[in-house]
């Protein structure tokens, strides 16, 4: 598992990450896309900016999801 089995979860703050990546030319509107998802985790009230952390490539948590898979797949069991 690429967060070491949830040792290594990231500290990198995934939207100057995910900004960074959709403006340097390579896969940059798939990151800008990544980055209007991560806006709307932020906008949904699942967490703050200052807490949103993962890789250098915006996978967040032990999973390593990427914005647009937390949304897709995210649930939240507690209501």
């Amino acid at each position: 598992m690429e967060s070491n089995y949830g040792k290594n979860r990231g500290k990198t703050l995934i939207l100057p990450a995910l900004a960074t990546l959709a403006y340097d030319g390579r896969r940059g509107s798939f990151f800008a896309g990544q980055f209007i998802d991560a806006l709307k985790i932020i906008q949904d009230g699942d967490t703050d900016p200052m807490h949103l952390t993962g890789s250098w490539a915006g996978a967040m948590g032990h999973t390593q999801f990427i914005p647009s898979s937390y949304l897709q797949y995210a649930v939240d069991f507690n209501g």
